[in-house]
């Protein structure tokens, strides 16, 4: 069942990513308005936070949310430590790729070489936390069996 559930969050992770992609340059727009007033609100610092970082934030956050996705995928797999480091980070770098494509074909939005950039930056930061995070359960659970035995 979590293989499953693993593979399901993948898909809808991705899903997400593309179809923020889809969205209008005005819906995408006001979107980031709402987010960038909601944060300014909440940090009420001298210096508020720009439309630009959250959005530049966003992308790295929804990438990382992949990359974690992608090792949790491996690890119910029992495939983690089998798991060939460039294929993990060729599946980032085509969904970012896809992701500036599609963004390419809508109305008033354009794609970035520096936006995949960030986006395959994200990805292997989730990627990575979440493969340490994994490995230390791993090495927590073999010190428990080997010290019951």
């Amino acid at each position: 069942m979590r293989k499953k559930i693993s593979l399901v969050l993948l898909v809808v992770v991705i899903l997400f990513i593309w179809g923020n992609s889809l969205q209008s340059a005005d819906r995408s727009g006001e979107r980031s308005v709402r987010v960038t007033e909601i944060v300014n609100d909440v940090l009420r610092t001298r210096n508020p936070v720009t439309e630009h970082i959250i959005r530049k934030q966003a992308h790295f956050a929804e990438f990382a949310l992949e990359g974690m996705c992608v090792v949790l995928v491996l690890w119910t797999h029992d495939r983690l430590r089998r798991a060939n480091c460039g294929n993990v980070l060729l599946a980032g770098i085509l969904t970012a790729l896809i992701d500036e494509s599609i963004q390419a074909g809508v109305a008033g939005r354009w794609s970035s070489v520096a936006d995949v950039w960030l986006d395959v930056a994200g990805f292997v930061t989730g990627a990575c936390v979440l493969t340490v995070f994994a490995l230390v359960v791993g090495r927590i659970k073999q010190r428990r069996c080997n010290g019951s035995a």
